[in-house]
């Protein structure tokens, strides 16, 4: 059922969500995929612009493109994580049991990563994570490689961190709740 609840939620809500850019957007905005052995993910270039309804995340900082390089430590660093560890409060009481989910199926996620810099100027990573299988039409660019990935609630179907290349570090892990 907790499967079925997001992927219901996103296909009813699917107009709502707002796309970091369009199929027909330009090359420089279209993701490179990356099929690592333990993840398929997305490299976003700079340009690209994620956002959530109207505002727009990595909002007033300098973007970068990620390699496939920094994805691949990411990817090593994100298997040996405790995620009930990242954030300095812990998760409250229902919410407690999504992260032994995530954990459990992490390889199953999608990834879309966006580079940018922070404050200190470390080199740093917001990684968009989610499962959902959609049809796609022949001989266009799937669509999670040219749009950010968000929906209403979601539960554990949908959910990002931020990791710091420089101090390898993760931080800011955040979940939808459920409807």
């Amino acid at each position: 059922m907790r499967i079925f609840l997001p992927l219901f939620v996103l296909i009813h809500l699917s107009g709502r969500l707002t796309n970091a850019q369009s199929l027909s957007a330009p090359n420089d905005t279209i993701a490179t995929q990356y099929s690592l052995p333990q993840a398929n993910c997305a490299s976003f270039p700079a340009a690209a612009v994620p956002r959530m309804f109207d505002e727009e995340l990595l909002k007033n900082v300098k973007r970068f493109t990620p390699s496939k390089t920094q994805i691949t430590k990411t990817e090593k660093a994100l298997q040996q994580v405790d995620f009930g560890r990242i954030n300095a409060k812990p998760q409250k009481s229902y919410y407690a049991e999504y992260i032994t989910i995530i954990k459990q199926h992490l390889p199953k996620y999608k990834r879309q990563y966006y580079g940018y810099y922070n404050a200190e100027g470390h080199a740093c990573l917001f990684i968009n994570l989610f499962i959902e299988n959609r049809e796609e039409a022949p001989n266009r660019v799937p669509s999670w490689l040219t749009d950010f990935r968000w929906a209403y609630d979601g539960g554990t179907a949908y959910w990002s961190v931020y990791y710091d290349l420089k101090a390898q570090k993760f931080y800011q892990f955040g979940h939808n709740g459920e409807g």
